[in-house]
């Protein structure tokens, strides 16, 4: 089972494209937005449709994707509970996560 993801920049999110000229270089972002009740480690958790830190996108347009999915067996708030290897925005995996926390 995977670890649990955690908002407010606590866990880190890769980022295809990045903050350099012409947005080329992938970069290591952030989680941000999470639920209002449920906690991991102190820190809220994240589900379906939270968004990420917002950060440059090819263009170099900022954006900041909501998770396209979390857990299909781990509800939180009545959305699946972000864990490491979901996505936002389809392209941008959550590669960080709780050491004590994992879901199914």
């Amino acid at each position: 089972m995977p670890p649990v993801a955690r908002s407010a920049m606590t866990d880190s999110v890769f980022s295809p494209h990045g903050t350099a000229k012409y947005c080329k270089t992938p970069t290591t972002q952030a989680t941000q937005q999470g639920v209002s009740k449920v906690y991991v480690e102190g820190i809220l958790a994240i589900n379906d449709g939270k968004m990420m830190k917002e950060h440059p996108a090819p263009g170099c347009a900022p954006h900041a994707p909501g998770l396209d999915a979390g857990s299909s067996k781990v509800l939180c708030e009545e959305s699946g509970i972000a864990r490491i290897g979901d996505i936002y925005g389809g392209e941008h995996p959550i590669t960080s996560g709780s050491s004590k926390v994992f879901a199914g």
